[in-house]
């Protein structure tokens, strides 16, 4: 395990506003950054009930999985993107030794503005948040999912994104795959195409039923319909 500051020792603890937090980042200065700002935002609040230890920290997934079924961690926050696997691979992996939403709440930390939420909820998390984001909106997601382990935690505007997709999908009858292809509209057919893992011939098809459920006649008006509803903002 890597030398991280700030690690205190594991107490066992079954109060929900406890949190035993495992960091997996392969920067050193993501995860003590990361921990100072949590810190030192409940030390400016001290009416919080919140409280805090930082039992373990990770810079491969290959070191998560070795540690953190037995750091004695409640929660754990994973970079998406780690240099040996992908932060998804490592939350099926844990998901898969037994060690279920509320056992391990896990919070994917990205810097993507636009991750893949269906996958990430997929894998098993409990919810994912930019790095951009201030301290507030980590504790917010974190007392969240200490509380309702079973539910998903996303970022407000995200959730409002996704609102904007559900009803693309339900009022005009969009499916699930015209929703991927016209999230990609503003690039070329063959570009889609591979980005898809399609051929181009199926990505005409689905742009004529997009047109046709719009009742758009141009690529041109599928964009600017796309743009209206927040559909090129957020891969759902």
């Amino acid at each position: 395990m890597t030398n991280d500051p700030d690690l205190v020792p594991y107490t066992p603890d079954d109060d929900s506003t406890n949190a035993r937090i495992f960091l997996v980042d392969d920067y050193e200065i993501v995860r003590h950054g990361l921990a100072m700002s949590l810190l030192n935002f409940l030390d400016e609040a001290p009416q919080s009930d919140l409280h805090i230890e930082f039992v373990g920290a990770a810079q491969t997934g290959e070191e998560a999985l070795r540690l953190i079924p037995t750091s004695g961690a409640n929660v754990a926050f994973v970079d998406i993107m780690l240099p040996d696997m992908s932060g998804l691979a490592v939350i099926r992996d844990l998901r898969g030794q037994g060690l279920d939403k509320e056992q391990l709440r896990i919070l994917i930390v990205t810097e993507l503005t636009s991750p893949n939420i269906r996958e990430i909820f997929a894998a098993g998390a409990n919810g994912y948040i930019t790095k951009q984001e201030h301290s507030v909106l980590f504790i917010e997601a974190l007392r969240f999912i200490l509380t309702n382990p079973t539910k998903s935690w996303i970022q407000p505007e995200i959730a409002q994104q996704l609102a904007k997709l559900e009803y693309a999908l339900k009022v005009y009858g969009l499916t699930p795959t015209e929703i991927d292809v016209i999230q990609l509209i503003h690039i070329s057919n063959p570009e889609i195409a591979e980005r898809l893992g399609i051929t181009a011939g199926t990505v005409r098809n689905h742009l004529a039923n997009i047109y046709d459920k719009l009742n758009v006649s141009s690529r041109k008006d599928a964009v600017n319909f796309a743009r209206r509803l927040g559909l090129l903002s957020v891969t759902y």
